[in-house]
This record gives structure tokens, sequence and C-alpha cells, in this order.
């Protein structure tokens, strides 16, 4: 442990997109992967309509958590999954900005 704190040691963490894109579309949601410098990824519903135009933009900071804090990917996908079910938003919503 005090190797990895000195820089001595390195972890690598590899999350992948299919991993990503086959656990949400069994949750009925889209994941669509951002080239942009500030979002990582679109989530947003399969059956969306235009009285239900939700989705949220995954900023490249909030999903960095995966490795920074070695959290479970299941975990961090489930929260977005509640955050999408729960949230009275009814646009685009950006999180982790």
């Amino acid at each position: 442990m005090y190797r990895f704190y000195d820089g001595e040691l390195n972890i690598i963490v590899a999350v992948d997109p299919g991993a990503i894109e086959e656990y949400l579309d069994q949750k009925d949601y889209n994941v669509k992967f951002l080239e942009e410098d500030h979002h990582a990824m679109e989530i947003s519903r399969k059956e969306s309509s235009a009285e239900d135009p939700k989705c949220m933009i995954i900023s490249r900071h909030y999903f960095g958590r995966i490795p920074w804090e070695f959290l479970s990917l299941k975990w961090f996908l489930d929260g977005l999954v509640h955050k999408m079910e729960s949230s009275p938003f009814t646009e685009s919503e950006i999180i982790g900005v």
C-alpha cells in the first residue's frame, strides 16, 4: 500500500464500453460515448418521446470516479439508472460537472 501511495506502484483500471452498453441495454437505456473534452457519455431511455426527452450527460470527471475511487462498475451504473428513474427533470441534465 505504501508503494502505491509513494508512486512506486501503478494500478491500471480499464472499463469495457461493451459492458456498459450491455448493462444499460438490459435496463432499457441507450448509451452514447462522447468524444468531448468534458463529457464521457450520454444516457437516454430507449422509449423516449417528445414529452419525455430525458437524458443525462456524464462528465469525464464523474466517470473518472470509477478508476480513481476503485468503484464497482455495477454500483456506478445502478446509481445513474436510479437517478434517471427518480429525477423529476424534463430536459437533459449534466451529471458531475
